[in-house]
């Protein structure tokens, strides 16, 4: 329950993997019972969750810039600024990187300013709906995991 509640609040910090500490509650849980409370086939839809979750939360900046209109160099740019920006900066890095990514992939693109920006802010409004299903996301998890269990 511990690595679950610190996983929750992973799902709001960035700088904790906080959808991935909820799984590995569970499947420490599922371990210490035998399978017996909790079985395989629901650790493996946790599983595909936490996997979902994770994706949307590199992908959903990428996929507002491409919705955005953004150039190859764009969406790349968003991406890229995405990892280094939290690998480098954490939590700030997440929000800043693919902002500053995106903005500079489309002005290496030829894009004027203003689209630039645009984008950029896009990929902001991205980033931040990538926060929220993660949160979305944890939140179900743990609540199949306590329906299940209590």
């Amino acid at each position: 329950m511990v690595l679950m509640a610190v996983g929750l609040i992973g799902t709001v910090v960035p700088a904790l993997p906080g959808v991935a500490l909820i799984f590995a509650g569970v499947l420490v849980h599922a371990w210490g019972t035998g399978f017996t409370v909790v079985s395989g086939r629901f650790v493996l839809g946790m599983l595909a969750l936490t996997v979902a979750a994770m994706a949307a939360d590199y992908l959903t900046g990428t996929v507002m810039a491409r919705r955005a209109g953004a150039s190859r160099w764009g969406v790349w740019g968003a991406f890229l600024g995405g990892v280094l920006g939290t690998l480098v900066f954490g939590p700030i890095g997440l929000l800043v990187g693919p902002l500053l990514g995106a903005v500079a992939g489309e002005l290496l693109s030829g894009r004027s300013t203003q689209r630039a920006a645009e984008v950029g802010w896009r990929v902001v409004a991205g980033v931040w709906i990538g926060i929220l299903l993660q949160i979305g996301i944890g939140l179900l998890m743990v609540t199949l995991w306590a329906v299940r269990v209590f």
